[in-house]
């Protein structure tokens, strides 16, 4: 028996993930990797399985329920290792299949989540509370809390780059929210009020409350803001220069760069930057420039 509760290595996604799940065959894991393939093929011939090959009802019906545990075992995988590849257009078919000649009523529970994540999971129903919106996950508590944290972390590195001192902050957070559920020093109910917190503060930084009015709506302006220490007019006069600065196709183009970061310079000199620093900082503040979607042109 293969006990899916250690650090699996996949080369392909260079992805090394702690996956805590109930206890498998090698033969069910090695099938439930190759699940897409066999669910089409079993759906081109189920049809034909009894009047052509000689199947009975009961080998259809078998392999029918065979196959559905594949397909469970692949999504309980992809949930908690994070493994958010985009398949959606494969995915209709694939649903189209599952629903029609699998039919397996015991994963209801994953197909559920559609085409949400785990983390948009957290946030949805105001008035549901915390083990509700997670009871349907896979696995114990434990298998539902490590499958949390991972999907957790896996978004904050995804949004780290266009502000790192946010994500940053957040990071830290659920480092000491995981370490708290560990040592068990917060209950599962308080462990899950937490990370329903922290989703909120990752996907909605604009509602946190950390941000003033001119600053909150702008993912630029929040990563100047929080880059400035939380300096609003520093922050409000450098975002303005850059906008005023950009030109079409300016990421591509060093002269248009150059344009920017003489910008930022002579705003920073402004605000009572010594010359070395400006440059300095300059530099600093064009990197987080240039990681803005707002600023694309």
């Amino acid at each position: 028996m293969l006990r899916i509760n250690e650090r699996i290595w996949n080369p392909a996604l260079s992805l090394s993930v702690r996956i805590i799940m109930p206890v498998f065959s090698a033969r069910d894991f090695i099938s439930s990797c190759l699940s897409a393939s066999l669910s089409r093929s079993f759906a081109n011939c189920c049809d034909r399985l009894v009047l052509d090959y000689g199947y009975s009802e009961d080998d259809v019906n078998h392999l029918r329920g065979e196959i559905s545990g594949y397909n469970k075992i692949k999504e309980m995988i992809k949930l908690a290792s994070c493994d958010y590849i985009d398949l959606k257009p494969y995915e209709v078919d694939m649903r189209y299949i599952l629903d029609t000649y699998i039919r397996a009523e015991d994963t209801r529970v994953v197909s559920e989540l559609g085409n949400m994540s785990i983390v948009e999971l957290l946030l949805q129903g105001k008035t549901t509370t915390p083990v509700d919106l997670v009871k349907d996950l896979p696995g114990n508590d434990e298998a539902k809390a490590e499958t949390i944290d991972n999907n957790l972390q896996h978004e904050i590195v995804k949004k780290m780059s266009s502000n790192s001192v946010y994500y940053g902050k957040l990071s830290e957070m659920l480092k000491k929210i995981i370490m708290q559920r560990k040592v068990e020093a917060m209950s599962y109910e308080e462990y899950l009020r937490q990370v329903v917190e922290l989703a909120e503060a990752i996907l909605h930084p604009e509602e946190s409350g950390s941000y003033p009015d001119e600053i909150k709506d702008s993912a630029a302006r929040r990563a100047l803001y929080d880059y400035f220490e939380e300096n609003v007019e520093l922050t409000i006069d450098v975002d303005g220069a850059i906008r005023v600065s950009i030109q079409p196709d300016w990421k591509r183009n060093f002269q248009k760069q150059q344009r920017i970061r003489l910008a930022i310079y002579k705003k920073l000199l402004l605000h009572m930057y010594t010359e070395d620093r400006a440059t300095e900082e300059t530099n600093n503040v064009f990197d987080i420039a240039q990681r803005q979607e707002e600023y694309d042109a």
